[in-house]
């Protein structure tokens, strides 16, 4: 579409021209530990800067639908991992009720479709619910979110047993949102293995931990064929 560009250079100020084609600096894969002990493989598109966070609060809040397409954009840049080998299943991270009735837009959900066309991955869109609002916990420690958080994701419908699930969110904070909805899966035999996210508001690399399968879904390098596990 011949207006993507423009749409692009005016709701993504620090890409422009070529870089458009090719994966933000800062983007990749990683290894996080989440705030119940749980080793998964996180990627994001960066740190939450000055531009990477202005273009996700204009799709949030705006709503402007051209940053949500821009963001969105992102995801074709979660390639070069063997997460998607195991073919899982995407989740997002389910909007708050009474925000998302304000906006009308759930930028994780619009996310994880992408991701799902790319990887022809299957996606549930309202398997991972949150039936009731919370307060909203910007500016709350690690410990003070877990808290608020714990208990209030529930599971609809069914869902076979052994799942590998890959959740979808916009920001990283602490990891007590993936936590709280990794045990949430858990309690109905369901297994968190790796998160897609937009950017990372603490930098939660931590390359000691592996799990096995940290180890299959660390990236790969092109002309590469050592133990992968070695790359970071």
């Amino acid at each position: 579409m011949p207006w993507l560009p423009l749409l692009r250079a005016m709701f993504c100020p620090h890409q422009t021209g070529e870089d458009l084609l090719g994966p933000p600096p800062e983007s990749g894969w990683r290894t996080v530990a989440l705030p119940s002990g749980l080793a998964i493989t996180l990627w994001s598109a960066g740190r939450y800067d000055s531009h990477l966070a202005q273009t996700i609060r204009k799709a949030k809040y705006g709503p402007r639908w051209a940053a949500g397409r821009c963001l969105t954009d992102l995801m074709a840049h979660t390639g070069r991992s063997g997460i998607w080998q195991l073919q899982p299943t995407l989740m997002p991270i389910p909007p708050d009720p009474a925000r998302l009735a304000r906006r009308g837009f759930h930028l994780p959900a619009e996310m994880a479709k992408q991701l799902g066309r790319q990887h022809r991955c299957p996606v549930l869109l309202r398997c991972l619910d949150k039936p009731l609002s919370t307060p909203v916990q910007a500016g709350l420690r690690r410990r003070d979110r877990l808290e608020g958080l714990r208990g209030q994701f529930e599971i609809r419908g069914t869902l076979p047993r052994h799942s590998q699930v890959v959740l979808v969110d916009d920001v990283f904070t602490t990891g007590a949102t993936l936590a709280v909805a990794a045990l949430a899966l858990k309690d109905v035999g369901a297994e968190v293995i790796g998160a897609v996210v937009l950017s990372v508001v603490q930098a939660p690399l931590e390359p000691s931990l592996k799990s096995r399968h940290v180890m299959r879904a660390l990236p790969r390098r092109a002309g590469r064929t050592s133990d992968p596990t070695k790359h970071r």
